[in-house]
């Protein structure tokens, strides 16, 4: 590759490293559209189904307080922890703390059985980390279950924050834009914002980005190997 193809290529990484995160809406269309068959004291348990700008994903709920159905549509506020958590509902002084084991618990409830009742726990744990008194509706065994996992989320959540990037899993968060109407389709609708959701290894932009343009490079070196072979 020559040297003016090398600068080309570079002066576009840098550029992108400035344009990305601005050249993507922070709001995303969602759409509830199931709830699986997991329920623990009177509720439905994540992870659940929904559609994200079109596009079937789980989603884990950590709002206990406000309610959705299905097949209820909205937009949201799209935040994550590189961007400072900026449009989450349950902002305050230890808003990080609660949101990294918000995503703590979110990968134990992926790993857990499902239908089982450690996943309807580890769901009532997260819940209650921003509604306090979630758990009051479950019996002394599960409550005490809940607890525990919240305690454990209290204890390992900063060692897991604390790996090299590559290893963590990505996060983000989905909380409703009260600005914006909410539609109903067919089906029943919430009177209030309906609820908070967190979606687990939801690669960004940005990263997407710079893979195709190191993809596109690395395509572009072939070719010309190829032709200085074959010349």
């Amino acid at each position: 590759m020559t040297t003016a193809c090398r600068t080309f290529l570079f002066g576009i990484a840098v550029a992108l490293l400035f344009i990305a995160p601005s050249a993507f809406a922070d709001t995303a269309s969602m759409t509830l559209t199931g709830a699986g068959s997991n329920v623990m004291g009177g509720v439905y348990i994540g992870p659940y189904t929904g559609t994200i700008n079109g596009v079937s994903t789980s989603v884990i709920c950590d709002d206990f307080a406000a309610e959705s159905y299905i097949p209820e549509a909205w937009t949201a506020n799209v935040s994550t922890f590189a961007g400072g958590l900026t449009y989450v509902k349950f902002a305050g002084g230890t808003e990080t703390q609660n949101y990294e084991e918000a995503a703590y618990l979110a990968l134990e409830l992926l790993a857990a059985p499902v239908n089982s009742k450690q996943a309807g726990q580890i769901q009532y744990a997260l819940w209650d980390l921003f509604t306090p008194g979630a758990l009051n509706g479950l019996s002394s065994t599960d409550a005490a279950a809940a607890q525990n996992d919240l305690t454990n989320a209290a204890n390992n959540y900063s060692s897991y924050f604390s790996l090299a990037p590559g290893q963590l899993a990505e996060f983000t968060f989905y909380t409703p834009n009260t600005n914006d109407a909410i539609t109903c389709g067919n089906g029943p609708c919430a009177s209030t914002p309906p609820q908070e959701f967190i979606v687990v290894n939801t690669p960004e932009p940005t990263t997407i980005l710079m893979l195709g343009l190191g993809l596109a490079g690395l395509l572009f070196m072939g070719s010309r190997q190829r032709l200085s072979v074959s010349a």
